[in-house]
Parts: structure tokens; sequence; C-alpha cells
């Protein structure tokens, strides 16, 4: 009958009304899987530097032994080898010896250098790497008249270059310098300048 169809039409419609009006189903979100990133090796790296050294001695009895001399100056060579533990942190070895032929009368020649030193490293301006250095040195100078032996914390600061941001194509090398307290005691300071390359494995 028409009732009939008219009422089935009606009970369709609301179904289908219904139907419009409920809320879609929430998607289950896909698990996200992460890969652990491979642990990143250890970097070696090796370096020369130049050292001009100042000796200024405090204490009257030392500066007596030196012949009275209260600045003297030397030279050192020194090579380091460091691994970069993190990419922030480093360790480096240092050794040194005497770098001038002849001892004036206002100079030491510096022998048997040895440190061991922290290094944390950042970047300057995106083009240069500056690192603290701290640690412990022990080395001795010897003068004309007199020799000392010095041991004790040691800290400075360097200024590295890399190569490669000038051109990727260049070698794995640095050029930089730096300045070093290699002793403060309370008898004499041992300071001064540094030139020279480090080269990354």
């Amino acid at each position: 009958s028409e009732a009939a169809s008219e009422e089935a039409a009606a009970e369709e419609a609301a179904v289908e009304e219904a139907a419009s009006t409920e809320p879609p189903a929430e998607e289950t979100p896909a698990e996200e899987t992460t890969a652990e990133e491979p642990a990143q090796p250890w970097k070696f790296y090796a370096g020369y530097a130049q050292h001009n050294l100042k000796l200024i001695i405090t204490d009257p009895a030392l500066k007596t032994r030196f012949g009275g001399q209260d600045e003297l100056k030397s030279a050192m060579k020194r090579i380091r080898f460091g691994v970069r533990l993190f990419d922030v942190i480093g360790v480096e070895a240092q050794i040194g010896q005497n770098n001038q032929d002849t001892i004036e009368p206002r100079s030491v020649e510096t022998g048997s250098y040895k440190g061991i030193f922290l290094v944390p490293t950042g970047t300057l301006f995106d083009i240069m790497e500056i690192a603290a250095v701290f640690g412990y040195a022990k080395f001795d100078m010897t003068g004309a008249s007199a020799s000392q032996d010095f041991s004790g914390p040691a800290y400075g600061v360097n200024l590295e270059i890399p190569f490669k941001t000038l051109a990727e194509f260049l070698p794995n090398l640095r050029i930089g310098g730096g300045y070093m307290i290699h002793s403060a005691e309370n008898n004499a300071r041992v300071s001064g300048g540094h030139f020279g390359v480090r080269f990354d494995f």
C-alpha cells in the first residue's frame, strides 16, 4: 500500500541520516619504526706546531740561579696525537723538545715536554674551530747556569681553520695557532703562542 511504502521510505531515510552523522572511525596510526643510528667511530688526528715560549721568574733565588734574569725566551717544537671521543670533546697527548741551536744569555732550552689534555671543541662562524685545552704538562728548562723542572696544570686555546671549509676537494688538513699557559707555579710562569698544522684521519 502507499502508506507502507511511505513508512519504509521514511525508515530508510532515517537510517541514512544516522549513518551520515556518525563520526568516522579513528584510524590507528601505523607503528613508527625508528632504526638505531650506527655508532660513530672515533676520529683520530695528529699535528705539529712551533712554540715561542717565555719564562718569567718571580722567585729571587731562582732568578739568581738563572744569572739574575727574570725573563727568558725559548723555542720548542711539538707534536700531538689526539682522538675525538665525541663530536665536541677530544683527548690528546703532546710531546715536545727544544728547537733552538744555542743558549743565548737571555734564553733557555725547553726539553722533555710531555702533556695530556682534554680538548672541548666548537665552531666559530662556521669556518673556524675553537678549542679549549685543559690538562697536565711536565717539562724542564735549562739555561747557561741552571736548570728547572716544571709540572702541573696547563691550559690554553686553539684556533684552527679546516681546508675543507674553503673547498671540499682539499685534504682534511687544518692550519692554526693558539696560546698556552704551560706552567703557572709560585716561583715562575711559562707561557707562549704557537702556530702549526693538524691532519685528521
